[in-house]
């Protein structure tokens, strides 16, 4: 089973077939975040550990595959490495992709100005 969490910037074929051949090897393969979360799991069988979020998941999606003795590979790749819930990730990937992130980032600023100013009218 692969899972790979709705906030990633950018998807990138080559990665995943990395994260398939990493599979090859090993019953878990991580994909690991910029924050030590998880971006992308990958499982065989599916349920074969417990599943974690957040930061530092994937330190324990790690300890839970060798607590269950099954072999565990982390790759960190350049774009599962980003999640766009964090400003700097982006960043990154306005600078990868401009044609397709501008407008996220130019319409996120609009409204965070937007949000500033109703909040400083109202208080």
């Amino acid at each position: 089973m692969l899972i790979v969490p709705s906030d990633i910037a950018m998807l990138d074929p080559a990665e995943f077939v990395a994260l398939m051949s990493a599979a090859n090897d090993a019953s878990v393969v991580i994909a690991v975040a910029k924050d030590g979360g998880t971006n992308a799991l990958l499982t065989s069988p599916p349920d074969a550990i417990q599943f974690e979020y957040g930061c530092d998941s994937a330190s324990a999606h790690q300890a839970n595959a060798l607590n269950n003795r099954l072999a565990c590979r982390s790759l960190h790749l350049r774009n599962l490495a980003l999640d766009i819930d964090q400003g700097d990730d982006l960043n990154v990937a306005v600078t990868r992709q401009p044609e397709r992130f501008k407008a996220w980032r130019d319409n996120g600023a609009t409204l965070m100005k937007t949000t500033l100013i109703k909040e400083r009218h109202y208080a």
